[in-house]
């Protein structure tokens, strides 16, 4: 048995990228042409097929710059208008995130149980449309600092509101993007096979584009920081809208979204089938959590560590200390291609398996990396502090923000890594059946992971405060901190948890047996 559990069976593990499409999405039912119930007609010309496809693939990036852009700038929004202190507001938005993460479970199932894929991502973005514009004129009245008790709530309302939506919107967009190809079909299978990868593409130069939102926060202000978003909403409706005669729709009755299977089988079995998924992923899933903790802090803390710093490039060029979470975003594109084409027939004439390695040796490796990127995160602030304390300064370092380049690289590539590793792990390893359950453990592990993030930062600056605000880790001059102290505990919670990761997955024995056998 190998690092990390081969298997009681010695069998192999395929990755991601090669998943035939039966593997990776069912799509079952009659699909329809608009309005017109019966079976779609095959020809190229019939609705559906990437021209569908692509509409509500482009009507997702508008989605995902709107909501990225709130993300990479709101721990600055909290802190600065809203006078928020560094823990409260990272804490605040790790809250938020890990808000609009586990309330997808919630948004499949009204999708299921009342409205449709097609409904709730329109009713859903109109909500979206409400929420931004709220934000928008809260910024536009924001006249007080600190900011009074009604102008709080109302920008705390407006904040949720967006997270609900886009938790309704999450999991209908894409499945039913994917719903516009019809495997039966040769030629739709294929394109199938290389819709996910371009969706994947698109969603993440989205996010990337939305870091330009950084220099309108920094040069314009923060109306258009989310009246930009609100606008990019609008325009994602609008290209929805328009593919609405193109889309095909599927008019099985009995037909249930992956969340919703959950319920269906254990009424229907009992609680043994899900106690047993349970028993066999739990450790592993607990395992995970704490590098959802870290991913939290490279739009939280991070961020606030690079407003401290020298963000000029030459005489001009004044970088935001946000817009350095795109290295995130590019490093995750970059290297999942050079995965796939390039290590994986490596490792694969080395170990002899189809994959190259396991599942979990993918994941073990990209948790490896995150300890790795809060080591380096811990020796950049201490040498920031220490730079700090040199010249006497309370505000600006004379130390160049690229100095965090390293941390999100990191960041990056052990993403790319454990997120797909283990997306494909937890689809593979729950029965066929429950693959629903799969889907939402990942969805659920990233939305706790972000809401421990919350609640370990506030332990923490209740625990080293001296009562009045003073002397904790997270100060509001973070020079008068110890955000390296914070880094480093997150270094042996991330060394423990992988050292636990290694023992469950020693014996660990995967559930498929034939599906990565040697080609």
């Amino acid at each position: 048995m190998g690092l990390f559990g081969d298997g009681a069976n010695g069998t192999h593990q395929e990755p991601l990228l090669l998943l035939s499409v039966e593997e990776s999405v069912s799509v079952e039912g009659i699909i329809v042409d608009h309005k017109v119930e019966k079976e779609a007609d095959r020809s190229s010309s019939s609705p559906g097929g990437w021209r569908a496809a692509s509409l509500i693939m482009a009507s997702d990036v508008f989605e995902r710059f709107a909501f990225f852009g709130i993300y990479t700038n709101l721990i600055v929004y909290l802190s600065g208008p809203l006078s928020q202190s560094t823990a409260t507001a990272a804490a605040n938005v790790n809250a938020w995130f890990g808000a609009g993460f586990m309330l997808p479970l919630l948004g499949a199932y009204i999708s299921n149980s009342f409205l449709g894929p097609y409904n709730s991502i329109l009713y859903f973005t109109l909500l979206y449309i409400l929420g931004l514009a709220m934000m928008t004129f809260s910024a536009i009245k924001h006249s007080s600092s600190p900011p009074s008790s009604l102008e709080v709530m109302f920008f705390f309302t407006s904040l949720y509101t967006v997270a609900i939506a886009q938790a309704g919107r999450k999991p209908c967009a894409q499945a039913f993007a994917a719903d516009q190809f019809d495997i039966q079909d040769p030629s739709e299978r294929r394109s199938k096979c290389s819709f996910f990868d371009w969706w994947y593409c698109a969603l993440s130069s989205g996010m990337a584009l939305s870091l330009i939102l950084s220099y309108v926060q920094e040069n314009l202000g923060w109306p258009l920081v989310f009246g930009i978003p609100c606008v990019c909403m609008l325009v994602s409706l609008l290209l929805f809208l328009v593919g609405s005669k193109t889309y095909r729709y599927n008019v099985k009755e009995n037909e249930t979204s992956p969340y919703s299977n959950i319920a269906k089988e254990i009424k229907q079995d009992g609680f043994s089938k899900a106690g047993e998924v349970i028993s066999r992923l739990g450790p592993i899933w607990c395992t995970c959590l704490i590098h959802s903790v870290i991913v939290a802090q490279t739009s939280t803390l991070y961020t606030k560590q690079g407003s401290t710093m020298d963000r000029s490039i030459g005489s001009i060029l004044q970088i935001p200390a946000a817009s350095l979470a795109i290295f995130v975003h590019i490093t995750a594109i970059v290297t999942l291609p050079i995965y796939d084409r390039v290590f994986v027939p490596i490792a694969r004439a080395l170990t002899g398996r189809q994959s190259g390695i396991t599942t979990l040796q993918r994941m073990g490796f990209g948790m490896f990396l995150s300890i790795i990127a809060m080591m380096v995160s811990s020796i950049v602030e201490t040498k920031r502090l220490r730079t700090a304390a040199e010249h006497g300064v309370d505000e600006t370092v004379p130390m160049s923000v690229l100095w965090l380049l390293p941390q999100y690289i990191l960041c990056g590539v052990s993403s790319a890594n454990t997120n797909v590793g283990s997306t494909q792990f937890f689809y593979d390893e729950v029965p066929n059946e429950s693959k629903s359950m799969g889907l939402a453990l990942i969805f659920t592990n990233i939305g706790v992971g972000s809401f421990l993030s919350s609640l370990l930062v506030t332990a923490i600056e209740r625990a080293t405060s001296d009562g009045h605000g003073r002397g904790n880790w997270f100060p509001k001059n973070l020079n008068e901190g110890h955000l390296d102290y914070f880094y480093w505990l997150i270094f042996g919670l991330d060394a423990a948890g992988l050292i636990a990761f290694i023992y469950f997955s020693k014996s660990y024995s995967y559930r498929n047996n034939g599906g990565n056998a040697v080609s």
